[in-house]
Protein backbone atom coordinates (compact mmCIF):
# COMPACT_ATOMS: atom_id res chain seq x y z
CA UNK A 1 0.00 0.00 0.00
CA UNK A 2 1.34 3.11 -0.88
CA UNK A 3 0.81 6.65 0.90
CA UNK A 4 1.28 10.09 0.36
CA UNK A 5 2.29 12.09 3.20
CA UNK A 6 2.41 15.95 2.63
CA UNK A 7 5.29 17.00 4.46
CA UNK A 8 7.15 13.34 4.26
CA UNK A 9 6.91 11.32 0.89
CA UNK A 10 5.60 8.63 -0.34
CA UNK A 11 5.42 5.78 2.27
CA UNK A 12 5.45 2.22 1.61
CA UNK A 13 3.41 -0.87 3.62
CA UNK A 14 2.92 -4.60 3.20
CA UNK A 15 -0.41 -6.03 3.90
CA UNK A 16 -0.74 -9.42 5.08
CA UNK A 17 -2.97 -12.00 3.87
CA UNK A 18 -5.32 -11.18 6.50
CA UNK A 19 -5.54 -7.35 4.98
CA UNK A 20 -4.33 -5.75 8.00
CA UNK A 21 -0.38 -3.97 7.79
CA UNK A 22 2.57 -6.42 8.18
CA UNK A 23 4.86 -4.05 8.26
CA UNK A 24 5.96 -0.45 9.45
CA UNK A 25 5.74 2.52 6.45
CA UNK A 26 9.15 2.35 4.62
CA UNK A 27 9.77 6.12 3.21
CA UNK A 28 9.60 5.32 -0.26
CA UNK A 29 10.25 9.21 -1.91
CA UNK A 30 11.18 11.10 0.42
CA UNK A 31 10.02 14.67 -0.75
CA UNK A 32 8.15 16.82 1.59
CA UNK A 33 6.22 18.72 -1.13
CA UNK A 34 4.27 15.43 -2.67
CA UNK A 35 0.42 16.43 -2.26
CA UNK A 36 -2.08 13.73 -3.02
CA UNK A 37 -1.05 12.77 -7.21
CA UNK A 38 -0.16 9.56 -6.83
CA UNK A 39 -0.59 6.37 -9.56
CA UNK A 40 1.32 3.69 -10.37
CA UNK A 41 1.58 2.27 -13.90
CA UNK A 42 -0.77 -0.43 -15.32
CA UNK A 43 2.39 -3.08 -14.78
CA UNK A 44 2.84 -1.84 -11.45
CA UNK A 45 6.52 -0.83 -12.19
CA UNK A 46 6.32 2.75 -12.86
CA UNK A 47 5.71 5.25 -9.26
CA UNK A 48 4.34 8.71 -10.47
CA UNK A 49 3.59 11.51 -7.45
CA UNK A 50 3.52 14.97 -8.16
CA UNK A 51 3.70 18.37 -6.06
CA UNK A 52 1.37 21.37 -6.62
CA UNK A 53 3.90 22.32 -9.50
CA UNK A 54 5.58 19.08 -10.87
CA UNK A 55 5.06 15.53 -11.58
CA UNK A 56 7.92 12.82 -11.46
CA UNK A 57 8.07 9.03 -12.15
CA UNK A 58 10.37 6.46 -10.70
CA UNK A 59 10.99 3.24 -11.62
CA UNK A 60 9.32 1.17 -8.70
CA UNK A 61 9.64 -2.55 -6.97
CA UNK A 62 6.93 -3.42 -5.11
CA UNK A 63 9.15 -6.46 -3.34
CA UNK A 64 11.74 -4.80 -2.05
CA UNK A 65 9.52 -1.28 -2.17
CA UNK A 66 12.49 0.88 -4.10
CA UNK A 67 12.51 2.99 -6.46
CA UNK A 68 15.39 3.97 -9.24
CA UNK A 69 16.00 7.46 -10.71
CA UNK A 70 13.48 9.93 -10.94
CA UNK A 71 12.53 11.49 -14.19
CA UNK A 72 10.41 15.05 -14.51
CA UNK A 73 7.28 14.42 -16.52
CA UNK A 74 5.47 17.70 -15.93
CA UNK A 75 6.35 21.28 -15.12
CA UNK A 76 4.83 24.44 -14.70
CA UNK A 77 1.94 23.90 -13.00
CA UNK A 78 0.56 26.98 -10.60
CA UNK A 79 1.27 26.85 -6.71
CA UNK A 80 -1.71 28.90 -5.70
CA UNK A 81 -4.95 28.00 -5.55
CA UNK A 82 -6.04 24.37 -5.53
CA UNK A 83 -2.92 22.31 -5.55
CA UNK A 84 -4.39 19.24 -5.71
CA UNK A 85 -3.26 17.23 -8.08
CA UNK A 86 -5.15 13.85 -9.51
CA UNK A 87 -2.84 11.26 -11.58
CA UNK A 88 -4.59 8.68 -13.60
CA UNK A 89 -3.45 6.24 -16.20
CA UNK A 90 -6.23 4.51 -18.48
CA UNK A 91 -5.74 0.87 -18.33
CA UNK A 92 -6.05 0.57 -22.25
CA UNK A 93 -3.43 3.58 -22.85
CA UNK A 94 -0.43 2.88 -20.47
CA UNK A 95 1.14 5.39 -22.03
CA UNK A 96 -0.68 8.37 -21.30
CA UNK A 97 -0.61 10.12 -18.09
CA UNK A 98 -3.80 12.57 -17.30
CA UNK A 99 -3.36 15.11 -14.46
CA UNK A 100 -5.72 17.65 -13.30
CA UNK A 101 -4.99 21.34 -12.39
CA UNK A 102 -7.70 22.81 -10.53
CA UNK A 103 -8.77 26.62 -10.25
CA UNK A 104 -6.54 29.67 -8.09
CA UNK A 105 -9.97 30.92 -6.73
CA UNK A 106 -13.39 29.98 -6.35
CA UNK A 107 -13.42 33.07 -9.16
CA UNK A 108 -10.62 32.72 -11.05
CA UNK A 109 -11.21 34.69 -14.36
CA UNK A 110 -7.60 34.51 -15.59
CA UNK A 111 -8.27 30.44 -16.07
CA UNK A 112 -10.88 31.45 -18.65
CA UNK A 113 -7.84 31.86 -21.27
CA UNK A 114 -6.90 28.30 -22.16
CA UNK A 115 -2.95 29.16 -22.82
CA UNK A 116 -3.31 29.50 -18.56
CA UNK A 117 -3.09 25.72 -18.43
CA UNK A 118 -5.46 25.98 -14.84
CA UNK A 119 -9.11 24.51 -14.19
CA UNK A 120 -8.45 21.75 -16.70
CA UNK A 121 -7.56 18.23 -17.01
CA UNK A 122 -4.63 17.36 -19.34
CA UNK A 123 -3.18 14.55 -20.74
CA UNK A 124 0.57 13.66 -21.69
CA UNK A 125 2.41 10.83 -23.75
CA UNK A 126 4.57 9.38 -21.44
CA UNK A 127 6.65 6.63 -23.88
CA UNK A 128 7.65 10.78 -25.42
CA UNK A 129 8.37 12.75 -22.34
CA UNK A 130 10.89 15.72 -23.29
CA UNK A 131 14.13 15.56 -21.41
CA UNK A 132 12.75 18.13 -18.96
CA UNK A 133 9.68 17.25 -18.88
CA UNK A 134 6.24 18.67 -20.16
CA UNK A 135 5.45 22.09 -19.72
CA UNK A 136 1.66 21.93 -18.57
CA UNK A 137 0.21 25.79 -19.40
CA UNK A 138 1.46 24.79 -23.33
CA UNK A 139 1.90 21.46 -23.85
CA UNK A 140 -0.31 17.84 -23.61
CA UNK A 141 -3.49 17.25 -24.85
CA UNK A 142 -6.03 19.21 -23.69
CA UNK A 143 -8.71 16.97 -22.44
CA UNK A 144 -11.25 19.02 -20.07
CA UNK A 145 -11.25 22.62 -19.54
CA UNK A 146 -13.13 24.77 -17.62
CA UNK A 147 -13.15 22.59 -14.36
CA UNK A 148 -12.59 24.37 -11.55
CA UNK A 149 -11.23 21.77 -8.62
CA UNK A 150 -11.67 18.39 -10.26
CA UNK A 151 -10.45 15.49 -7.88
CA UNK A 152 -12.34 12.13 -9.16
CA UNK A 153 -11.29 11.16 -12.43
CA UNK A 154 -13.16 8.05 -14.10
CA UNK A 155 -12.98 6.10 -18.07
CA UNK A 156 -15.47 5.94 -20.00
CA UNK A 157 -16.33 2.64 -22.03
CA UNK A 158 -13.80 3.61 -24.87
CA UNK A 159 -11.32 3.36 -21.82
CA UNK A 160 -11.05 7.42 -22.07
Amino acid sequence: MLVVENGKGVTGYKVGPDGCLASTGKVIVNKRNVNHGLVLSPDGKTLYASSATTVWSWPYDSATLTIGEQTTVVTGMDSRGHVTRTLVIPPKYPNLLIVSHGSNDNFDFPSGNIQVGRSCVKVFNTSKTPSAGYKYPTEGYQMGYGLRNEVGLAFDANGM
